[in-house]
């Protein structure tokens, strides 16, 4: 995201700072391979803050639960993940980790598959699932906080084909992706679909947290109960922010973060995207 500054050398700093930008851009080997990239575009102002929503993604197990009917089986998809790290975490370089889904039921199997998620700090987040033929596919998430307990998700998909044409997988997180052509204003109605599931206990998790610091001291490490290997992702980015202390709110805004009264509100797409959408008025 874009930190407004003033300071002497900000200008500079801004020019050496590169943007997050998936790296197959501009990678020769990858020239007249990427068939898409940014479609289709998404924005959506979420009711949860950058650190939740990031945390939310890294976590590889929760598109069995949350996702349901959509993505996923909630009574059948559930099972055991395997991470292994490819880039360890660091303050500025965030984490990098392959991930494999030990499937218990035959459909869901996809032989010699490779799922990739990684973190670059502050806000950009991917998931590549790739063939052994170097056709992937991969979801682009930036996530940009705008007021404590608020942010705003600008997503995208890039499909690479293999080197003899072969075509990306329509799979993500090791699920099944049927995402044929639409026209925009129905891919426009469609996407708030998937982001309501797990919407409304996203928005109340960071409250609890909160309240519960606020009332015992206790922070996360006290609140979570993770025994498995999947939640080393989670781990890790919320180690992640208490070394990097987060985001330094201006002392005048109040980071107190309130769950909503009305549940009803959170799936107010008009305020959360279509206000500012050009295809959507």
């Amino acid at each position: 995201w874009v930190w407004g500054e003033s300071s002497p050398d900000a200008a500079l700093e801004s020019a050496l700072a590169d943007p997050h930008l998936p790296e197959e851009l501009d990678d020769p080997r990858f020239r007249g391979r990427v068939s898409e990239y940014g479609y289709p575009w998404g924005m959506r102002d979420l009711p949860y803050g950058w650190d939740v929503a990031l945390e939310n993604v890294t976590d590889p197990a929760h598109v069995a639960v949350a996702h349901h009917n959509t993505l996923a089986n909630r009574y059948r998809d559930p099972c055991p993940v395997e991470i292994k790290w490819v880039r360890r975490p660091t303050s500025r370089g965030g984490f990098k980790f392959e991930f494999r889904s030990l499937w218990k039921t035959e459909e869901r199997l996809e032989e010699a598959m490779v799922s990739t998620m990684e973190f670059k700090p502050p806000s950009y987040h991917r998931v590549t699932t790739a063939l052994p033929n170097g056709a992937n596919l991969t979801v682009v998430n930036n996530f940009v906080p705008t007021k404590p307990g608020r942010a705003r998700q600008i997503s995208s998909k890039m499909l690479i084909t293999g080197p003899d044409g072969e075509p990306a997988p329509a799979n993500a997180l090791g699920y099944k992706v049927k995402d044929g052509y639409l026209p925009a204003w129905l891919r426009h109605i469609l996407q708030p679909l998937f982001v309501h599931q797990d919407l409304v206990f996203v928005h109340h998790q960071q409250a609890i947290l909160q309240r519960k610091h606020k009332k015992t001291g206790e922070t996360w490490k006290h609140s979570y109960w993770m025994p498995c290997q999947a939640d080393q992702s989670t781990v890790a980015l919320r180690r992640w922010l208490d070394r990097t202390g987060g985001i330094g709110w201006s002392p005048a805004v109040s980071t107190d973060v309130h769950a909503a009264a009305d549940d009803g509100s959170l799936f107010d797409t008009y305020s959360a995207h279509t206000k500012s959408c050009r295809t959507c008025l």
